[in-house]
């Protein structure tokens, strides 16, 4: 058992190991490895649902004994898919590389113990005492309503503006997510040019501008397909800034350090992370309670054809469109300050 653990915390990454010695923990350890429920002195024990081997979980075994598979084709051809594998990982590790590329370790040794010593309550007050974590946190907060009331938004929009019906509403959805957010696929490749070439707050401000100009534009199309289509194209391209979103956070961060000495990734890692969850949970009972508010009439079917009162059409139309105008247009004040 004691030799299981081992193996177990090596290959999953507690120290660096090569192939020869995964190949010989794989084939010592797991070739003879028995179900709990097989030895006399032991009961069956199940984590959520799969079997424990010797406190290594069934998949992580299944997985190793597939690896075994592919080191012995000899052995199994009608059951070898090793070459797919193989063909991937020249991929796999340059993307790797490719992401690591020109990256820099902001917290050093030297900061190691001093990031041990500094306690909770000292991070919190040198966070909410600096006015440039205030600002991304605020920034990071309105883009996640914003973000999160259009998309939950999205599907009534789709069925009873641009549609009349659920069946009708589908197909509409599927065109608003492929070309009316298709900018941020291949926007990325000429945002970083734009960020090196003019600054980080100049592209925001302006790309947010852009945004709230194309939300207006599909606030003022109605259900006139062409036009809302158009309007998401600029408000996608508008959009791309909020790219550069984690790294606004890690100049904080570094403006944190060199003010309080301190480092507070984590605390400010988990507020970032509460931003959304409150947002989403925000959004949600707004919008619940507006279709209960509004006189939202429900579909009996998916083919059945529907004339919604104008008061819900309208909320929809401010959910979708008139909320993420507002939200593009604060948050560029709040990156001009």
């Amino acid at each position: 058992k004691h030799e299981i653990g081992h193996s177990y915390r090596s290959i999953a990454g507690y120290r660096s190991i090569t192939l020869h010695e995964t190949t010989r923990y794989a084939s010592h350890h797991f070739r003879n490895l028995r179900p709990i429920h097989e030895a006399e002195h032991n009961p069956l024990i199940c984590i959520d649902g799969n079997m424990v081997y010797q406190g290594v979980p069934q998949r992580f075994i299944e997985v190793y004994r597939n690896f075994l598979q592919f080191r012995q084709p000899e052995q199994n051809a009608a059951e070898n898919h090793g070459c797919g594998f193989y063909g991937f990982l020249p991929f796999q590790q340059g993307f790797i590389c490719l992401s690591f590329l020109h990256t820099k370790e902001r917290v050093t040794t030297q900061l190691a113990d001093t990031a041990l010593d500094t306690s909770f309550s000292r991070q919190i007050y040198a966070c909410f005492h600096n006015k440039y974590w205030l600002l991304v946190m605020a920034f990071t907060l309105l883009l996640h309503i914003y973000n999160s009331m259009s998309t939950s938004s999205m599907l009534y929009y789709c069925n009873w503006i641009l549609g009349n019906s659920v069946e009708s509403g589908a197909t509409k959805q599927l065109m608003v997510n492929i070309i009316g957010q298709a900018p941020m696929g291949f926007g990325i490749v000429i945002l970083w040019p734009l960020v090196r070439r003019f600054g980080k707050k100049k592209v925001t401000i302006l790309g947010f501008a852009i945004a709230a100009i194309g939300s207006l534009l599909v606030s003022l199309a109605g259900n006139r397909m062409s036009l809302v289509l158009a309007g998401l194209l600029v408000k996608s391209t508008g959009s791309l800034p909020t790219y550069v979103m984690a790294s606004y956070l890690a100049d904080v961060l570094d403006h944190v350090e060199h003010k309080d000495g301190i480092r507070a990734d984590g605390f400010s890692a988990s507020v970032s992370s509460m931003t959304q969850t409150i947002a989403l949970g925000l959004c949600q009972t707004i919008l619940l309670a507006g279709i209960s508010a509004f006189g939202y009439i429900p579909p009996e079917s998916t083919v059945q054809v529907i004339t919604q009162p104008d008061s819900i059409v309208n909320f929809f139309r401010f959910c979708f469109a008139v909320m993420p105008m507002i939200g593009y247009s604060g948050c560029a004040v709040l990156i001009g300050f």
